[in-house]
């Protein structure tokens, strides 16, 4: 994946700016719940300072509340611009040492209303130390999301799906998993091959009675 003139930029292509639109519409809605949270906030406040006795409604206790409800979605707004910013900036170097716990966590709380719309549970694990990977941080989670749209699309509501990061710095393995058993063959898996190929790694799929796994393995 080292750069070069005559290469066409993964990140340019169709699907990857699918990709990358599919997470920025998934964050815009995000953000949208925030702005409408504080809207109706500010306005129950308007509403309250123009009633007939401001004084006897506005009582400290529940000015409180209201303080606190928009410090609240205030700090939900900043958290999901900077994971936003984090992903953005991915795609500024195309061969880059980054690491896989705080790439995969970012990503998953990226698309996390993506199952929360089909009522998936999602869950994520990192490893108990840094494991670091060579490469394109964005093509990478391209990959990685491309294994999440594959299990999630055969997931029913109340599944959950869970993202892992295990291996060492020498074997990095992330999985992508769901608790409803699937066949390799009834998922849409031509991305998920190309774009391992193209971050030079390899997937296995892994399924049994109770779930089923995408392993990605880099050496």
């Amino acid at each position: 994946m080292s750069q070069n003139p005559d290469r066409k930029d993964p990140a340019q292509s169709p699907t990857a700016l699918a990709f990358f639109g599919a997470v920025t519409a998934s964050v815009s809605h995000e953000l949208n719940n925030v702005i409408s949270i504080v809207d109706q906030t500010a306005g129950l406040l308007s509403d309250l300072l123009a009633g007939p006795d401001p004084a006897s409604t506005l009582t400290a206790e529940r000015l409180e509340r209201i303080a606190t409800s928009i410090s609240t979605q205030t700090e939900r707004g900043v958290t999901i611009i900077k994971r936003l910013n984090t992903f953005a900036h991915t795609t500024d170097e195309d061969r880059i040492d980054f690491e896989l716990n705080e790439t995969v966590s970012n990503l998953a709380e990226l698309v996390r209303r993506l199952a929360d719309r089909r009522r998936v549970t999602l869950t994520v694990e990192s490893a108990p130390l840094a494991i670091t990977l060579s490469g394109s941080p964005f093509t990478f989670q391209e990959l990685l999301f491309a294994c999440f749209q594959a299990l999630l699309e055969h997931a029913e509501a109340g599944n959950t799906l869970h993202f892992s990061v295990l291996g060492s710095d020498t074997v990095p393995v992330v999985a992508v998993a769901c608790d409803r058993p699937q066949s390799a063959e009834a998922m849409d898996l031509g991305k998920v091959e190309r774009l391992a190929d193209l971050v030079g790694g390899r997937f296995t799929v892994i399924s049994d009675d109770t779930h089923t796994a995408i392993e990605l393995h880099f050496s």
